[in-house]
């Protein structure tokens, strides 16, 4: 099961999202909280995990990630493999924990080599939803609390566009319409 990966004995975790590669159904990711218990806190259990055989083994991706760590929210960018990157572009959206004392980074962290390792993309807030648009995955959505941002270039830049919507504080969903995105 995914929340036994780790690399400590003393760890507390739990299944917080689930990816499916959408063009190898074989390959799952899963995002978790990542906590220690041990006092000073020393080991931490990988917070993204991945599964090339549908689940029956599970390896930790860390590289990049913030530890501890709390992912909420994953997406896999339908269009990868591609031929020139035959690696997976994934989104994880992480929200802040403390754990030990130690506070956690949150925000979007892009992976373009199949979630080997990550790069910090947005800085949001926490965030609880990733949307990329099927018609146009140039686009990608996240919800966040600090409110909804949009990029158009597969995250190398965004925007805020939530902006009107003060009175709601955080968005934990997206939906994107089908038909007309």
């Amino acid at each position: 099961a995914p929340a036994m990966i780790g690399r400590g004995q003393r760890h507390v975790s739990h299944a917080a999202c689930l990816a499916i590669d959408p063009l190898i159904s074989a390959t799952l990711y899963v995002g978790m909280e990542s906590l220690s218990t041990a006092d000073p806190p020393t080991t931490y259990t990988y917070v993204l995990a991945k599964s090339v055989n549908s689940g029956v083994s599970w390896a930790g991706s860390a590289a990049g990630l913030p530890h501890p760590g709390y992912a909420r929210a994953l997406a896999v960018d339908h269009r990868t493999p591609l031929v020139d990157n035959p690696e997976a572009t994934i989104y994880a959206g992480f929200v802040t924990i403390t754990s030990g004392g130690i506070v956690s980074d949150n925000g979007v962290y892009l992976s373009s080599d199949s979630g080997v390792t990550w790069a910090k993309v947005l800085d949001c807030g926490d965030v609880y939803a990733i949307v990329i648009n099927q018609l146009t995955p140039d686009h990608v959505y996240v919800g966040s609390s600090q409110g909804v941002f949009r990029s158009l270039n597969r995250g190398v830049t965004w925007n805020k566009v939530s902006n009107g919507l003060s009175a709601i504080g955080t968005f934990s969903g997206i939906a994107i319409d089908p038909v007309t995105a």
